[in-house]
């Protein structure tokens, strides 16, 4: 896998890596193996990231997690054929799995732990600072109706 990851860096431009590593603010450690086995700790606190997702949304009504594993090289462009080719094998398999991990182990101690899951609505509701989510989605409207084939 670690081979394989330095095949895929190797087909992008020298530097990119870095240049990725340097604007996210993160330590050298992600840049000294194709593919990073350490936790590290969150570097972009109080940032907001580009990109989308529909958690977005579910994020103005309910606390989230979002939990970012290596599923590959670290600072390959995003939408890539490098993360298509990382993400379709045991890379992004042995990623997602983890992923799926520490957030279930995340859900089972906020449910065992009411007092923990108070904290978490209380930093939420205090984020949130009396703003409401209102959907870009006029109301009434209805997604387009499939259309047969033409045959």
């Amino acid at each position: 896998e670690q081979e394989y990851a330095d095949t895929v860096i190797k087909g992008f431009p020298d530097g990119i890596r870095e240049t990725v590593a340097k604007a996210r603010h993160m330590p050298s450690i992600v840049l000294e193996a194709p593919l990073v086995g350490d936790v590290i700790d969150p570097t972009d606190e109080g940032e907001v990231g580009a990109g989308s997702t529909d958690v977005g949304d579910v994020s103005w009504i309910t606390p989230t997690v979002q939990v970012h594993t290596t599923c590959w090289p670290f600072g390959i462009p995003g939408h890539s054929w490098g993360i298509t080719s990382t993400g379709a094998m045991s890379i992004g398999h042995k990623g997602m799995i983890q992923a799926a991990k520490a957030m279930a182990i995340t859900a089972a101690e906020l449910y065992t732990n009411p007092d923990e899951l108070a904290k978490a609505q209380a930093e939420f509701k205090e984020r949130l600072d009396g703003r409401t989510y209102v959907t870009p989605i006029p109301e009434g409207v209805m997604p387009p109706a499939p259309q047969k084939p033409r045959a």
